[in-house]
């Protein structure tokens, strides 16, 4: 008697013999044997006969042919450009591809330095310029044609010699945007372009677990509170519901471990998780993100918190916790409404970095390659950007701040009242102290002194080549 997993194995074994064995097919049939497999599974369970379930599997699967035919074609064309390729003498950095090529249903024919794509209907290149769609969008001596309007050396005009005007009054593009919305009732401009299933679901018990260590790639990932239960939850949505996908996780000795499941090379996957954390937790997490954005939301009080975050944003809206430790690869950050007891340091290799009324015992900022923004910030520390700006504004200064940029402006400002000593020292720019400041030195690049009558706390601010501002 047939089996789910035999009707199917020996189904894509008729479809994939008409093709070459090579490591693509042979790849891409192993992943649509596993995503077939689970949900005819599926289908059967929801009362179906096996026939019915793998036909109607089959069925959700879209045109097989596509995206077959899309593997085979980037093999011949990759295959074509070895065997075409030609070395110039004349530069290290020129190749030419001359002969006949198909690329995702597009014929082109690269001769004599000429590039013509579907006879000349989708895209010509040659000695007169550009010319796509016949004509539609060209660029050539005359200028630059994009449908009905013309960019030349006499301005901006369409076809009727209409010169088109700047419209001054509608320069900002988002000038009306609350106003289309609703400035009464507010909506969540935030886009889901595609909606994704819940896949998996696992709970654990918070009184259980003293640390958290989560560990995901290529997936955007939001941590919030559960206001419901006293639960961690662990929550996966894609587009595909194969369970080879899904994450694992386990608990040994109070750590919560949680781990990405297997990702296809060749199948789209589309992946969301969430990771629910109840208020009564208030021990350790760890977060690692690979190739995806992070998103806290109204965390409770945790304890210490170590985020590494590669090729993707963090972004952290309101919460607490005794510690906080940041290190982005490649990615923004973003902290908002935040409460740190202890110590708040970040890394951001490249990438900007953002505070709003964030308040932390002592600050740790470093910013390899980017700016660093802070407003009505509550602490103390250092702030450090190698290639970019530095502007920082405190509601409360409880300690020492020293802040350099060695590539970029420094700007500070204090709320009124604020007692501190200052040493301003520009190597490459202006400063501008405190009006209200008895200065002790007050040259061009360096300045110091105090403001206030009996100051304990020690502003200093170095810029290697950029100016000072300190108000």
């Amino acid at each position: 008697m047939d089996t789910i997993d035999h009707m199917v194995a020996r189904r894509l074994a008729d479809y994939f013999a008409d093709y070459p064995t090579i490591d693509e097919m042979t790849e891409l049939k192993e992943e649509l044997q596993a995503d077939l497999s689970e949900a005819a599974h599926e289908n059967e369970g929801q009362g179906e006969t096996i026939t019915d379930a793998v036909n109607h599997a089959f069925d959700s699967l879209g045109n097989l042919d596509d995206l077959v035919d899309e593997i085979m074609t980037n093999r011949e064309n990759s295959t074509d450009q070895d065997e075409h390729k030609k070395y110039d003498d004349t530069t290290s950095t020129t190749h030419q591809f001359t002969g006949t090529h198909h690329f995702r249903g597009h014929h082109i024919d690269i001769t004599d330095g000429k590039i013509v794509v579907d006879g000349g209907k989708t895209m010509r290149i040659d000695e007169d310029g550009v010319n796509i769609k016949n004509g539609k969008i060209s660029l050539n001596k005359d200028g630059i044609r994009l449908g009905n309007l013309v960019m030349d050396d006499q301005g901006i005009w369409t076809d009727n010699h209409q010169k088109a005007q700047p419209n001054h009054e509608t320069d900002d593009p988002f000038a009306d945007f609350d106003t289309v919305f609703g400035q009464t009732n507010p909506a969540d401009t935030e886009i889901y372009v595609e909606r994704l299933n819940l896949v998996n679901e696992q709970r654990f018990s918070a009184s259980q677990v003293e640390r958290i260590d989560f560990d995901y790639a290529d997936a955007a990932v939001r941590v919030v509170k559960n206001s419901d239960s006293n639960e961690i939850i662990f929550r996966e949505y894609m587009s595909r519901g194969n369970q080879s996908y899904f994450g694992s996780s386990q608990v040994t000795d109070g750590t919560l471990t949680i781990r990405s499941g297997r990702h296809p090379h060749l199948l789209p996957l589309r992946i969301r998780t969430q990771l629910l954390i109840p208020a009564s937790f208030a021990g350790d997490l760890l977060l690692k993100a690979h190739s995806g954005s992070v998103r806290f939301d109204e965390l409770a009080a945790l304890n210490q918190v170590r985020l590494i975050v590669r090729s993707g944003s963090l972004n952290i809206n309101g919460g607490q916790m005794k510690d906080l430790d940041a290190d982005l690869h490649s990615g923004s950050l973003k902290a908002n409404h935040l409460a740190i007891t202890g110590l708040f340091r970040a890394n951001a290799q490249s990438g900007s970095v953002r505070f709003d009324g964030v308040k932390a015992d002592q600050f740790e900022i470093n910013a390899h390659s980017g700016a660093i923004r802070g407003m009505r910030l509550i602490g103390s520390g250092t702030f450090k950007a190698q290639s970019g700006s530095i502007n920082l504004a405190f509601a409360q200064l409880t300690g020492n701040l020293d802040t350099t940029a060695n590539s970029g402006s420094i700007k500070l400002a204090f709320a009124p009242g604020v007692e501190y000593n200052f040493d301003l020292d520009a190597d490459g720019g202006s400063i501008k102290g405190p009006a209200n400041a008895i200065y002790d030195h007050d040259k061009t690049s360096f300045k110091d002194g105090a403001v206030g009558d009996d100051p304990h706390i020690y502003v200093t601010a170095s810029a290697k080549s950029g100016s000072i501002r300190l108000a």
